[in-house]
Protein backbone atom coordinates (compact mmCIF):
# COMPACT_ATOMS: atom_id res chain seq x y z
CA UNK A 1 0.00 0.00 0.00
CA UNK A 2 1.11 2.83 -0.85
CA UNK A 3 2.61 5.72 2.36
CA UNK A 4 0.24 8.73 2.83
CA UNK A 5 2.23 11.51 2.26
CA UNK A 6 -0.58 14.57 3.81
CA UNK A 7 -2.99 13.94 6.23
CA UNK A 8 -6.01 16.33 6.54
CA UNK A 9 -6.16 19.21 9.07
CA UNK A 10 -9.63 18.24 9.87
CA UNK A 11 -9.55 14.99 8.64
CA UNK A 12 -7.01 13.12 9.44
CA UNK A 13 -8.39 11.53 12.53
CA UNK A 14 -6.68 10.34 15.60
CA UNK A 15 -3.70 10.48 14.09
CA UNK A 16 -3.31 13.91 13.32
CA UNK A 17 -4.43 14.77 16.73
CA UNK A 18 -1.83 12.69 18.59
CA UNK A 19 0.54 14.67 15.75
CA UNK A 20 -0.37 17.82 16.99
CA UNK A 21 -0.30 17.42 20.55
CA UNK A 22 3.36 15.92 20.36
CA UNK A 23 4.55 19.23 18.14
CA UNK A 24 3.19 21.28 20.54
CA UNK A 25 4.90 19.83 23.64
CA UNK A 26 8.23 20.00 21.58
CA UNK A 27 7.43 23.75 20.71
CA UNK A 28 6.94 24.39 24.49
CA UNK A 29 10.73 23.91 24.80
CA UNK A 30 12.25 24.34 21.28
CA UNK A 31 15.26 27.06 22.34
CA UNK A 32 16.96 26.59 25.69
CA UNK A 33 18.50 30.03 25.63
CA UNK A 34 16.89 32.21 27.73
CA UNK A 35 14.75 35.27 26.78
CA UNK A 36 17.84 37.95 26.83
CA UNK A 37 19.84 35.83 24.85
CA UNK A 38 17.44 34.80 22.45
CA UNK A 39 16.82 38.15 21.39
CA UNK A 40 20.25 39.30 21.29
CA UNK A 41 20.52 37.01 18.99
CA UNK A 42 17.83 37.58 16.39
CA UNK A 43 19.01 41.09 17.00
CA UNK A 44 22.55 40.59 15.16
CA UNK A 45 20.67 39.06 12.59
CA UNK A 46 19.82 42.17 10.94
CA UNK A 47 22.76 44.31 12.87
CA UNK A 48 24.61 43.41 9.22
CA UNK A 49 22.10 44.92 6.89
CA UNK A 50 21.45 48.09 9.16
CA UNK A 51 24.90 48.88 8.79
CA UNK A 52 25.17 48.26 5.21
CA UNK A 53 22.36 50.60 4.70
CA UNK A 54 23.28 53.00 6.79
CA UNK A 55 26.67 53.77 4.67
CA UNK A 56 24.55 53.24 1.48
CA UNK A 57 21.66 55.75 2.23
CA UNK A 58 23.91 58.26 5.19
CA UNK A 59 20.97 58.12 7.15
CA UNK A 60 19.02 55.87 9.83
CA UNK A 61 17.50 52.54 7.31
CA UNK A 62 13.48 52.84 6.94
CA UNK A 63 11.93 49.56 7.36
CA UNK A 64 8.03 49.60 6.45
CA UNK A 65 6.27 46.67 8.86
CA UNK A 66 2.64 45.39 8.30
CA UNK A 67 1.98 45.44 12.11
CA UNK A 68 -1.73 43.68 12.71
CA UNK A 69 -1.99 44.07 16.48
CA UNK A 70 -1.14 40.36 16.92
CA UNK A 71 1.90 38.95 18.59
CA UNK A 72 3.65 38.27 15.58
CA UNK A 73 4.20 41.80 14.46
CA UNK A 74 4.48 42.76 17.19
CA UNK A 75 7.95 41.08 18.40
CA UNK A 76 9.07 41.50 14.45
CA UNK A 77 8.43 45.40 15.29
CA UNK A 78 10.64 44.75 18.49
CA UNK A 79 13.51 42.77 16.94
CA UNK A 80 13.77 45.17 13.78
CA UNK A 81 13.62 48.53 16.49
CA UNK A 82 16.43 46.92 18.62
CA UNK A 83 18.40 46.29 15.19
CA UNK A 84 18.77 49.90 14.73
CA UNK A 85 15.59 50.51 12.02
CA UNK A 86 13.49 53.04 12.06
CA UNK A 87 10.19 51.71 12.15
CA UNK A 88 7.06 52.97 9.97
CA UNK A 89 3.92 50.67 10.93
CA UNK A 90 1.36 49.93 8.48
CA UNK A 91 -2.10 48.59 10.07
CA UNK A 92 -4.07 47.27 6.80
CA UNK A 93 -7.67 47.23 6.95
CA UNK A 94 -8.97 44.51 4.66
CA UNK A 95 -12.98 44.28 5.77
CA UNK A 96 -15.96 46.57 5.48
CA UNK A 97 -19.13 45.56 7.73
CA UNK A 98 -20.77 46.90 5.53
CA UNK A 99 -20.58 45.05 2.54
CA UNK A 100 -22.84 42.65 4.18
CA UNK A 101 -26.04 44.01 4.56
CA UNK A 102 -27.26 41.68 7.40
CA UNK A 103 -24.80 42.64 9.51
CA UNK A 104 -26.30 45.85 11.65
CA UNK A 105 -23.62 47.79 10.90
CA UNK A 106 -24.05 51.69 10.70
CA UNK A 107 -22.72 53.55 8.26
CA UNK A 108 -20.17 55.76 10.60
CA UNK A 109 -19.16 52.53 12.07
CA UNK A 110 -18.65 50.22 9.16
CA UNK A 111 -15.82 48.29 11.42
CA UNK A 112 -15.75 45.19 12.16
CA UNK A 113 -15.33 44.13 16.07
CA UNK A 114 -12.02 42.18 15.29
CA UNK A 115 -9.92 44.48 13.33
CA UNK A 116 -11.14 47.27 15.65
CA UNK A 117 -9.57 45.28 18.40
CA UNK A 118 -6.58 44.64 16.24
CA UNK A 119 -5.84 48.37 15.27
CA UNK A 120 -6.17 49.51 19.02
CA UNK A 121 -3.77 46.88 19.91
CA UNK A 122 -1.19 48.11 16.62
CA UNK A 123 -1.26 51.83 18.03
CA UNK A 124 -0.81 50.53 21.57
CA UNK A 125 2.53 48.38 19.94
CA UNK A 126 3.82 51.34 17.78
CA UNK A 127 3.69 53.75 21.14
CA UNK A 128 5.15 51.79 23.49
CA UNK A 129 8.25 50.71 21.20
CA UNK A 130 8.57 54.30 19.70
CA UNK A 131 7.77 53.21 16.54
CA UNK A 132 6.33 56.25 13.58
CA UNK A 133 2.87 56.59 13.88
CA UNK A 134 0.75 54.20 12.72
CA UNK A 135 -0.24 54.39 8.65
CA UNK A 136 -3.77 53.19 8.27
CA UNK A 137 -4.44 51.66 5.01
CA UNK A 138 -8.08 50.99 3.83
CA UNK A 139 -7.82 48.24 1.40
CA UNK A 140 -11.64 47.02 2.00
CA UNK A 141 -12.34 47.53 -1.80
CA UNK A 142 -9.28 45.91 -2.86
CA UNK A 143 -10.01 42.93 -0.62
CA UNK A 144 -13.66 42.89 -1.29
CA UNK A 145 -13.36 42.82 -5.39
CA UNK A 146 -9.71 40.56 -5.41
CA UNK A 147 -10.47 38.10 -2.20
CA UNK A 148 -13.50 37.95 -1.33
CA UNK A 149 -15.24 37.77 -4.71
CA UNK A 150 -13.02 35.59 -6.32
CA UNK A 151 -13.68 33.15 -3.36
CA UNK A 152 -17.19 33.27 -3.92
CA UNK A 153 -16.81 32.47 -7.47
CA UNK A 154 -14.86 29.62 -6.29
CA UNK A 155 -16.76 27.87 -3.93
CA UNK A 156 -20.11 28.93 -5.58
CA UNK A 157 -19.66 28.05 -9.64
CA UNK A 158 -16.26 26.57 -9.67
CA UNK A 159 -16.76 23.97 -6.88
CA UNK A 160 -13.06 24.31 -5.63
CA UNK A 161 -11.66 25.48 -2.43
CA UNK A 162 -9.18 27.93 -2.43
CA UNK A 163 -7.00 29.21 0.11
CA UNK A 164 -8.06 32.53 0.17
CA UNK A 165 -4.72 34.25 1.78
CA UNK A 166 -2.20 32.41 -0.81
CA UNK A 167 -4.09 32.40 -4.17
CA UNK A 168 -5.29 35.92 -3.57
CA UNK A 169 -4.63 38.30 -0.18
CA UNK A 170 -1.27 38.14 -0.02
CA UNK A 171 -0.50 38.52 -3.84
CA UNK A 172 -3.20 40.77 -4.81
CA UNK A 173 -3.60 43.15 -2.38
CA UNK A 174 -1.60 43.30 1.23
CA UNK A 175 2.04 42.79 -0.43
CA UNK A 176 1.03 45.33 -3.51
CA UNK A 177 0.23 47.84 -1.03
CA UNK A 178 3.54 47.23 1.28
CA UNK A 179 5.30 47.70 -1.95
CA UNK A 180 3.07 51.42 -2.86
CA UNK A 181 3.92 52.64 0.81
CA UNK A 182 7.72 51.47 0.73
CA UNK A 183 8.34 53.66 -2.90
CA UNK A 184 6.01 56.52 -1.06
CA UNK A 185 7.92 56.92 1.94
CA UNK A 186 11.10 55.71 0.67
CA UNK A 187 11.90 52.74 2.37
CA UNK A 188 14.81 50.39 2.86
CA UNK A 189 12.77 47.73 4.12
CA UNK A 190 9.39 45.70 3.56
CA UNK A 191 8.71 43.55 6.78
CA UNK A 192 5.98 40.87 7.83
CA UNK A 193 5.67 38.32 10.83
CA UNK A 194 5.84 35.57 8.34
CA UNK A 195 7.39 32.71 9.78
CA UNK A 196 9.39 32.72 6.40
CA UNK A 197 13.59 33.44 5.80
CA UNK A 198 15.29 35.43 3.48
CA UNK A 199 18.83 35.56 2.11
CA UNK A 200 21.50 37.55 0.08
CA UNK A 201 20.13 40.97 1.52
CA UNK A 202 23.47 42.81 1.58
CA UNK A 203 24.00 43.05 -2.36
CA UNK A 204 21.28 42.59 -4.82
CA UNK A 205 23.30 43.56 -7.63
CA UNK A 206 25.85 40.13 -6.80
CA UNK A 207 23.12 37.67 -6.30
CA UNK A 208 19.31 38.07 -6.15
CA UNK A 209 17.53 37.63 -2.99
CA UNK A 210 15.73 34.12 -2.64
CA UNK A 211 13.48 33.03 0.05
CA UNK A 212 13.91 30.11 2.30
CA UNK A 213 11.50 27.79 4.80
CA UNK A 214 11.20 29.07 7.98
CA UNK A 215 13.00 26.78 10.86
CA UNK A 216 9.44 26.24 12.42
CA UNK A 217 8.45 23.46 10.58
CA UNK A 218 4.63 23.75 11.65
CA UNK A 219 4.25 27.41 11.68
CA UNK A 220 5.97 27.74 8.46
CA UNK A 221 3.76 30.42 6.12
CA UNK A 222 5.47 30.28 2.58
CA UNK A 223 3.03 28.16 1.43
CA UNK A 224 1.05 31.70 1.92
CA UNK A 225 4.39 33.75 0.27
CA UNK A 226 4.74 31.56 -2.98
CA UNK A 227 2.53 33.25 -5.23
CA UNK A 228 4.55 36.28 -5.03
CA UNK A 229 6.38 38.04 -7.45
CA UNK A 230 7.73 41.09 -8.69
CA UNK A 231 6.41 40.76 -11.96
CA UNK A 232 2.73 41.14 -10.07
CA UNK A 233 3.53 44.17 -7.52
CA UNK A 234 4.13 42.44 -4.97
CA UNK A 235 7.79 41.79 -4.39
CA UNK A 236 10.67 43.97 -5.05
CA UNK A 237 12.10 44.52 -8.30
CA UNK A 238 15.41 43.12 -6.97
CA UNK A 239 13.21 39.86 -7.22
CA UNK A 240 12.71 39.62 -11.12
CA UNK A 241 14.31 36.93 -12.83
CA UNK A 242 15.40 39.06 -15.79
CA UNK A 243 17.46 41.18 -13.48
CA UNK A 244 15.33 44.30 -14.46
CA UNK A 245 15.54 45.72 -10.97
CA UNK A 246 15.30 49.24 -12.56
CA UNK A 247 17.57 52.04 -10.53
CA UNK A 248 20.20 50.20 -8.77
CA UNK A 249 21.08 48.17 -5.76
CA UNK A 250 20.74 51.58 -3.46
CA UNK A 251 16.74 51.96 -4.79
CA UNK A 252 15.57 48.06 -4.15
CA UNK A 253 13.88 47.91 -1.00
CA UNK A 254 14.70 45.12 0.87
CA UNK A 255 11.78 41.77 1.88
CA UNK A 256 12.44 41.25 5.64
CA UNK A 257 10.87 37.95 8.11
CA UNK A 258 12.13 38.94 11.42
CA UNK A 259 10.56 35.67 12.76
CA UNK A 260 11.90 33.34 10.23
CA UNK A 261 14.75 31.60 12.67
CA UNK A 262 12.12 31.58 15.63
CA UNK A 263 9.72 28.89 17.05
CA UNK A 264 6.26 30.23 17.65
CA UNK A 265 6.30 29.56 21.76
CA UNK A 266 9.77 31.89 20.92
CA UNK A 267 8.15 34.82 19.81
CA UNK A 268 5.33 34.73 22.39
CA UNK A 269 8.64 33.76 25.14
CA UNK A 270 10.18 37.39 23.82
CA UNK A 271 6.90 39.44 24.20
CA UNK A 272 6.14 38.44 27.21
CA UNK A 273 9.52 38.82 28.60
CA UNK A 274 11.47 41.12 26.86
CA UNK A 275 8.87 43.25 25.20
CA UNK A 276 6.32 46.27 26.54
CA UNK A 277 3.58 45.96 28.27
CA UNK A 278 1.23 46.39 24.95
CA UNK A 279 3.82 44.24 23.60
CA UNK A 280 3.42 41.81 26.04
CA UNK A 281 -0.61 41.86 25.84
CA UNK A 282 -0.25 40.33 22.38
CA UNK A 283 0.47 37.32 23.39
CA UNK A 284 -2.72 36.72 24.83
CA UNK A 285 -5.04 37.50 21.83
CA UNK A 286 -5.80 35.10 19.43
CA UNK A 287 -4.05 34.40 16.27
CA UNK A 288 -5.16 36.39 13.54
CA UNK A 289 -6.79 34.53 10.15
CA UNK A 290 -7.25 35.64 6.53
CA UNK A 291 -11.26 35.45 7.15
CA UNK A 292 -11.98 38.13 8.94
CA UNK A 293 -15.56 38.12 7.32
CA UNK A 294 -16.59 35.12 9.04
CA UNK A 295 -15.68 36.44 12.25
CA UNK A 296 -17.85 39.74 11.71
CA UNK A 297 -20.64 37.57 11.09
CA UNK A 298 -20.33 36.60 14.55
CA UNK A 299 -21.14 39.63 16.64
CA UNK A 300 -23.70 40.61 13.98
CA UNK A 301 -26.86 42.05 15.53
CA UNK A 302 -29.04 40.55 12.38
CA UNK A 303 -26.78 37.16 12.98
CA UNK A 304 -27.62 37.53 17.23
CA UNK A 305 -31.43 38.20 16.36
CA UNK A 306 -31.87 35.30 13.85
CA UNK A 307 -29.79 32.52 16.41
CA UNK A 308 -32.09 34.33 18.91
CA UNK A 309 -35.73 33.03 17.06
CA UNK A 310 -33.94 29.27 16.85
CA UNK A 311 -33.97 29.49 20.41
CA UNK A 312 -36.82 26.66 20.93
CA UNK A 313 -34.69 24.27 18.90
CA UNK A 314 -32.18 24.19 21.13
CA UNK A 315 -33.00 22.12 24.52
CA UNK A 316 -30.99 24.25 27.15
CA UNK A 317 -30.17 28.46 26.94
CA UNK A 318 -26.39 28.03 26.97
CA UNK A 319 -26.18 26.04 23.56
CA UNK A 320 -28.21 28.80 22.40
CA UNK A 321 -25.93 31.50 23.30
CA UNK A 322 -22.98 29.31 22.10
CA UNK A 323 -24.66 29.05 18.67
CA UNK A 324 -25.05 32.68 18.19
CA UNK A 325 -21.60 33.39 19.16
CA UNK A 326 -20.55 31.21 16.01
CA UNK A 327 -21.35 30.57 12.77
CA UNK A 328 -19.89 27.97 10.35
CA UNK A 329 -17.86 28.41 7.50
CA UNK A 330 -20.34 27.20 5.00
CA UNK A 331 -23.22 28.95 6.93
CA UNK A 332 -21.58 32.36 6.02
CA UNK A 333 -21.12 30.86 2.53
CA UNK A 334 -24.42 29.79 1.35
CA UNK A 335 -26.02 32.98 2.88
CA UNK A 336 -23.57 35.02 1.02
CA UNK A 337 -24.46 33.25 -1.93
CA UNK A 338 -28.29 33.56 -1.53
CA UNK A 339 -29.05 36.22 -4.11
CA UNK A 340 -26.83 35.20 -7.00
CA UNK A 341 -27.33 31.37 -7.19
CA UNK A 342 -30.91 31.44 -6.94
CA UNK A 343 -30.97 29.75 -3.81
CA UNK A 344 -33.91 29.53 -1.12
CA UNK A 345 -34.41 32.51 1.50
CA UNK A 346 -32.21 32.38 4.13
CA UNK A 347 -29.08 30.58 2.03
CA UNK A 348 -31.09 27.04 1.58
CA UNK A 349 -28.95 25.37 -0.99
CA UNK A 350 -29.01 21.67 -2.32
CA UNK A 351 -26.16 19.45 -2.10
CA UNK A 352 -26.41 16.25 -3.97
CA UNK A 353 -24.13 13.50 -2.22
CA UNK A 354 -22.75 10.98 -4.70
CA UNK A 355 -20.77 7.86 -4.18
CA UNK A 356 -18.15 7.58 -6.83
CA UNK A 357 -16.84 4.12 -6.40
CA UNK A 358 -19.41 1.21 -8.31
CA UNK A 359 -18.21 -1.44 -5.92
CA UNK A 360 -21.04 0.27 -3.48
CA UNK A 361 -24.57 -0.74 -4.45
CA UNK A 362 -26.68 2.05 -4.17
CA UNK A 363 -29.97 3.09 -5.21
CA UNK A 364 -31.03 7.01 -6.51
CA UNK A 365 -32.98 8.43 -3.43
CA UNK A 366 -35.04 10.99 -5.55
CA UNK A 367 -37.79 11.17 -8.41
CA UNK A 368 -36.41 12.68 -11.70
CA UNK A 369 -40.04 14.41 -12.31
CA UNK A 370 -40.37 15.34 -8.82
CA UNK A 371 -36.84 17.05 -8.80
CA UNK A 372 -35.07 18.42 -11.95
CA UNK A 373 -32.06 20.07 -10.79
CA UNK A 374 -31.50 17.16 -8.69
CA UNK A 375 -31.51 14.56 -11.73
CA UNK A 376 -29.48 17.18 -14.38
CA UNK A 377 -27.06 16.64 -10.99
CA UNK A 378 -27.33 12.96 -11.09
CA UNK A 379 -27.02 13.03 -15.29
CA UNK A 380 -23.44 15.13 -14.91
CA UNK A 381 -22.25 12.79 -11.79
CA UNK A 382 -22.47 10.18 -14.25
CA UNK A 383 -20.70 11.40 -17.04
CA UNK A 384 -18.09 11.90 -14.55
CA UNK A 385 -18.26 8.46 -12.84
CA UNK A 386 -19.55 5.69 -14.35
CA UNK A 387 -21.47 3.55 -12.12
CA UNK A 388 -22.07 6.41 -9.95
CA UNK A 389 -25.11 6.49 -7.40
CA UNK A 390 -26.83 9.09 -5.16
CA UNK A 391 -26.89 8.37 -1.75
CA UNK A 392 -28.39 11.90 -0.45
CA UNK A 393 -29.85 14.54 -0.89
CA UNK A 394 -29.00 17.58 1.82
CA UNK A 395 -31.16 20.80 2.04
CA UNK A 396 -30.98 24.05 4.84
CA UNK A 397 -28.37 23.40 8.10
CA UNK A 398 -27.19 20.08 6.22
CA UNK A 399 -25.88 21.44 3.07
CA UNK A 400 -24.82 24.68 4.53
CA UNK A 401 -22.65 22.60 6.80
CA UNK A 402 -21.30 20.18 3.40
CA UNK A 403 -20.98 23.94 1.22
CA UNK A 404 -17.61 24.79 2.77
CA UNK A 405 -15.56 21.05 3.14
CA UNK A 406 -12.54 20.37 1.29
CA UNK A 407 -11.48 17.68 0.10
CA UNK A 408 -10.36 14.56 2.45
CA UNK A 409 -12.70 15.78 5.16
CA UNK A 410 -15.76 14.11 6.46
CA UNK A 411 -19.40 14.28 5.30
CA UNK A 412 -22.34 13.84 7.58
CA UNK A 413 -24.52 11.67 5.49
CA UNK A 414 -27.14 10.33 8.18
CA UNK A 415 -28.46 7.77 6.00
CA UNK A 416 -25.33 5.67 5.49
CA UNK A 417 -23.96 3.30 8.22
CA UNK A 418 -20.08 4.39 7.41
CA UNK A 419 -18.37 7.73 7.00
CA UNK A 420 -18.14 9.35 3.88
CA UNK A 421 -15.41 11.78 3.30
CA UNK A 422 -15.26 14.41 0.25
CA UNK A 423 -13.41 13.34 -3.10
CA UNK A 424 -14.67 16.38 -5.15
CA UNK A 425 -16.99 19.22 -5.90
CA UNK A 426 -18.73 20.29 -8.76
CA UNK A 427 -21.58 23.40 -9.05
CA UNK A 428 -24.60 23.14 -11.71
CA UNK A 429 -27.64 24.81 -12.32
CA UNK A 430 -25.31 28.06 -12.07
CA UNK A 431 -24.15 27.09 -8.88
CA UNK A 432 -27.55 26.05 -6.98
CA UNK A 433 -27.03 22.54 -6.71
CA UNK A 434 -23.31 21.61 -5.53
CA UNK A 435 -22.22 17.84 -6.12
CA UNK A 436 -20.58 16.47 -3.95
CA UNK A 437 -18.20 13.43 -4.35
CA UNK A 438 -17.43 11.36 -1.71
CA UNK A 439 -16.11 7.96 -0.82
CA UNK A 440 -16.57 5.90 2.17
CA UNK A 441 -14.05 5.58 4.59
CA UNK A 442 -11.16 8.08 4.79
CA UNK A 443 -8.30 5.10 3.46
CA UNK A 444 -10.22 4.72 -0.06
CA UNK A 445 -7.87 5.14 -2.80
CA UNK A 446 -10.01 7.89 -4.82
CA UNK A 447 -8.41 9.89 -2.10
CA UNK A 448 -4.57 8.85 -3.08
CA UNK A 449 -3.35 10.37 -6.23
CA UNK A 450 0.54 9.99 -7.94
CA UNK A 451 -0.31 12.88 -10.11
CA UNK A 452 -1.34 16.02 -9.59
CA UNK A 453 -2.51 19.05 -12.59
CA UNK A 454 -0.89 22.57 -12.16
CA UNK A 455 -1.82 25.51 -13.49
CA UNK A 456 -0.79 29.27 -13.17
CA UNK A 457 2.89 28.80 -12.07
CA UNK A 458 4.43 31.82 -10.25
CA UNK A 459 8.42 31.30 -9.92
CA UNK A 460 10.51 33.13 -7.02
CA UNK A 461 13.75 31.24 -8.61
CA UNK A 462 14.38 31.36 -12.21
CA UNK A 463 13.29 27.46 -12.52
CA UNK A 464 10.52 28.26 -14.83
CA UNK A 465 11.66 28.66 -18.37
CA UNK A 466 13.52 25.48 -18.09
CA UNK A 467 10.58 23.57 -17.26
CA UNK A 468 8.58 25.48 -20.12
CA UNK A 469 11.78 24.06 -22.46
CA UNK A 470 10.55 20.26 -21.58
CA UNK A 471 12.80 19.47 -18.32
CA UNK A 472 12.09 18.06 -15.23
CA UNK A 473 12.71 19.10 -11.85
CA UNK A 474 13.00 17.43 -8.53
CA UNK A 475 11.25 19.20 -5.96
CA UNK A 476 9.42 19.03 -2.76
CA UNK A 477 5.74 20.20 -2.31
CA UNK A 478 3.56 20.95 -0.05
CA UNK A 479 -0.19 22.58 0.15
CA UNK A 480 -0.88 22.54 4.39
CA UNK A 481 -0.34 25.20 6.57
CA UNK A 482 0.45 24.00 10.24
CA UNK A 483 1.03 20.03 9.47
CA UNK A 484 4.00 19.00 11.06
CA UNK A 485 5.31 17.13 8.42
CA UNK A 486 8.34 18.20 5.57
CA UNK A 487 6.00 17.86 2.39
CA UNK A 488 6.53 14.40 -0.66
CA UNK A 489 9.24 14.34 -2.95
CA UNK A 490 8.17 15.01 -6.52
CA UNK A 491 8.85 15.41 -9.95
CA UNK A 492 7.45 18.12 -12.01
CA UNK A 493 7.36 18.91 -15.93
CA UNK A 494 5.35 20.73 -18.34
CA UNK A 495 2.49 18.70 -20.47
CA UNK A 496 1.25 22.29 -21.93
CA UNK A 497 -2.43 22.31 -22.39
CA UNK A 498 -2.93 19.18 -23.65
CA UNK A 499 -5.17 17.45 -21.27
CA UNK A 500 -6.17 14.30 -23.56
CA UNK A 501 -2.66 13.33 -22.65
CA UNK A 502 -3.97 12.20 -19.39
CA UNK A 503 -3.43 8.27 -18.46
CA UNK A 504 -6.27 7.26 -16.30
CA UNK A 505 -5.04 3.79 -16.13
CA UNK A 506 -4.23 3.56 -12.53
CA UNK A 507 -8.20 4.82 -11.32
CA UNK A 508 -9.55 1.97 -13.65
CA UNK A 509 -7.67 -0.90 -11.90
CA UNK A 510 -8.73 0.79 -8.33
CA UNK A 511 -12.65 -0.10 -9.90
CA UNK A 512 -13.96 3.24 -10.66
CA UNK A 513 -12.77 5.53 -12.69
CA UNK A 514 -13.27 8.98 -13.82
CA UNK A 515 -14.52 9.46 -17.48
CA UNK A 516 -12.70 11.57 -19.75
CA UNK A 517 -15.50 13.96 -19.24
CA UNK A 518 -14.30 14.25 -15.96
CA UNK A 519 -10.96 15.79 -16.98
CA UNK A 520 -11.98 18.46 -19.41
CA UNK A 521 -14.60 19.57 -17.14
CA UNK A 522 -11.70 20.50 -14.88
CA UNK A 523 -9.84 21.44 -17.61
CA UNK A 524 -11.69 24.03 -18.13
CA UNK A 525 -12.29 25.28 -15.24
CA UNK A 526 -8.46 25.94 -14.96
CA UNK A 527 -7.89 27.14 -18.83
CA UNK A 528 -7.70 30.53 -18.11
CA UNK A 529 -3.95 30.85 -19.60
CA UNK A 530 -0.58 30.05 -18.50
CA UNK A 531 1.78 27.08 -18.23
CA UNK A 532 0.10 23.91 -17.63
CA UNK A 533 2.33 22.16 -15.24
CA UNK A 534 2.10 17.78 -14.03
CA UNK A 535 3.62 17.00 -10.70
CA UNK A 536 4.34 13.33 -10.17
CA UNK A 537 5.21 11.36 -7.02
CA UNK A 538 9.23 10.39 -7.19
CA UNK A 539 8.49 7.34 -5.34
CA UNK A 540 5.51 4.72 -6.20
CA UNK A 541 5.39 4.00 -2.76
CA UNK A 542 4.08 7.35 -1.86
CA UNK A 543 1.06 9.35 -3.04
CA UNK A 544 -0.80 12.35 -2.76
CA UNK A 545 -3.34 12.66 -0.13
CA UNK A 546 -6.79 14.52 -0.74
CA UNK A 547 -5.78 16.91 -3.44
CA UNK A 548 -8.04 19.63 -3.19
CA UNK A 549 -8.45 21.64 -6.85
CA UNK A 550 -8.30 25.53 -6.47
CA UNK A 551 -5.83 25.55 -3.16
CA UNK A 552 -1.88 26.83 -3.91
CA UNK A 553 0.64 24.24 -3.74
CA UNK A 554 3.93 25.36 -2.62
CA UNK A 555 7.32 24.04 -4.54
CA UNK A 556 10.64 23.52 -2.79
CA UNK A 557 13.77 22.50 -3.68
CA UNK A 558 14.35 19.04 -3.46
CA UNK A 559 17.32 19.08 -0.69
CA UNK A 560 18.04 17.81 2.72
CA UNK A 561 18.60 20.12 5.99
CA UNK A 562 16.85 23.14 7.20
CA UNK A 563 17.83 26.07 4.28
CA UNK A 564 15.26 24.61 1.84
CA UNK A 565 14.54 27.21 -1.05
CA UNK A 566 11.40 27.81 -2.03
CA UNK A 567 10.99 28.14 -6.17
CA UNK A 568 7.19 29.20 -6.26
CA UNK A 569 4.13 27.80 -6.33
CA UNK A 570 1.12 26.65 -8.32
CA UNK A 571 -2.73 26.32 -8.54
CA UNK A 572 -4.17 23.11 -8.28
CA UNK A 573 -5.70 22.01 -11.21
CA UNK A 574 -7.31 18.66 -10.13
CA UNK A 575 -5.99 14.93 -9.53
CA UNK A 576 -4.81 12.77 -11.53
CA UNK A 577 -5.70 9.14 -10.17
Amino acid sequence: MARIAQSSIRGGGCLWSSLWKTTRRNLSSCDSADTGTLLTREVARWTPLVSHLQTLKQRTPLAILGLSGGVDSAVAALILKRAGFEVAPVFMRCWDAAHQGDQGASSDDPWCASEAGALNSAENVARSLNLQPVVRLDLTSEYYHQVFRPMLDAYGRLGVTPNPDAAFCNPCVKFPALMECAQRYGADVIATGHYARVVNQLNHAEEPPHMLRAVDRVKDQSVFLCQLSAEGGSLPASWRKDGGGGGGESDAPRLAFPLGHLHKADVRRLAVEMGTPAVAACADRISSRGLCFVETTRNGAAYQQRAQLQQHRRARAEASLSYAKRESFGAFLARQLTDELAMDEGGARTVVVVDVDPCNSRVNLFDDQECPTVAAARRTAEERYAGCRVIEILRDDAARNAFSLTVGQRMRVASQPHAYYLVGRESVADGAVSIAYAVAGREHAALRSQKIALCRPIWLDGVGPALEGGLELDVVVRWRHGVPYDGIAARISSFGDDVNGISCSDSTSRGFAPSAAHFASAHARFSRGGIHMLLQAASSSECFDAVAPGQVVALYEHAGGDDVRILGGAEIAFPIL
